[in-house]
């Protein structure tokens, strides 16, 4: 079973995602190098991925050490995945798995950008999923 926790922050929202281990396995779009190098990456060195969700290609990246529940990065309204300071994400990838993405519509995402709260809050939960 599929569970989720999303933690707001002020001046931002992060979201972490609690996934089953079955959810977090299926990385069937991913190339298995880009999944084995994630710890070796950072934020300025991660290589772009995709994932396709319905009619959204999703753009995301993952490094950090792959160990417990990943942290997915919300960003805000407009703001790509390279709108987060790698001094940051850096900092949380010391010690788990951290995922930033664009999400609908967003710079290397496709898709209509959302022209509400909860539209964007559906599209990144499918991402997330």
């Amino acid at each position: 079973m599929l569970r989720r926790k999303f933690i707001a922050t002020a001046g931002s929202a992060v979201t972490a995602a609690i996934m089953s281990k079955a959810a977090m396995a299926d990385l069937s779009s991913v190339p298995a190098s880009a999944v084995a190098a994630s710890e070796t990456y950072t934020h300025q060195n991660a290589p772009t991925l995709f994932v396709d969700v319905g009619n959204i290609r999703f753009a995301y990246r993952r490094f950090g050490k792959r160990q417990g529940v990943p942290l997915v990065m919300f960003q805000h309204f407009l703001g790509t995945m390279d709108n987060w300071d790698p001094a940051v994400t850096d900092g949380f990838a010391q010690d788990r798995e951290v995922i930033i993405f664009d999400n609908a519509g967003i710079s290397s995402s496709t898709g209509d950008v959302p022209n509400t709260i909860a539209q964007m809050s559906k599209d990144a939960a499918a991402f997330i999923m």
